[in-house]
């Protein structure tokens, strides 16, 4: 019998992005917390805006650690941390302005990033997930996150949402519960 310690977690989040349409770019920003922090913002219309979140012994942003190379991959270009394609900053919609993120995954569509975070202990996975404003055409892009635990039956998705171009990104929480992967 496996012994777990108290509130460990030892997970990988697999984050799909599947290209409905022609040509589109996908962008968002990722990190586990111990606790719930809230990441509400508050902004004046129409302006770009850094957004950072606190970072500290309780976060843990994804992009700070390495995928897992054998199961993550993306069809077009390489998977990037805390850029773009050509080098800009991720920026997202989100309360109706752009806000540009210090942190964060960029990976074109059709895509899969999987991290294994065994060494770590959390207890949320947060994130804004959608297009980076440069993305202006297509169809759009399904977005998943799966959690599993044994790393083999990863049952329904704790998120599954379409986003088009211009489309404010969505802040997802997830309570990562007896995930192990």
């Amino acid at each position: 019998m496996k012994k777990r310690r108290k509130l460990k977690k030892s997970f990988v989040i697999i984050l799909f992005a599947l290209i409905l349409g022609s040509t589109i770019f996908s962008g968002a920003t990722y990190c586990f917390n111990k606790q719930n922090t809230d990441m509400k913002l508050t902004v004046e219309k129409y302006e770009t805006l850094s957004y950072n979140a606190r970072k500290g012994e309780d976060t843990l942003y994804l992009s700070d650690i390495d995928y897992m190379s054998n199961q993550s991959y993306t069809e077009w270009d390489k998977i990037r941390y805390d850029e773009v394609n050509g080098g800009g900053k991720i920026t997202l919609k989100i309360e109706n302005n752009a806000f540009t993120f210090e942190k964060g995954i960029w990976a074109h569509a059709n895509s899969q990033v999987t991290y294994d975070i065994s060494n770590y202990n959390y207890r949320y996975f947060t994130a804004f997930v959608g297009l980076n404003t440069t993305s202006t055409r297509g169809d759009g892009v399904r977005f998943y996150i799966y959690t599993s635990e044994d790393g083999t039956t990863w049952g329904e998705a704790k998120f599954n949402e379409t986003k088009l171009p211009g489309q404010e990104a969505t802040r997802v929480e997830i309570e990562l519960g007896n995930a192990n992967y």
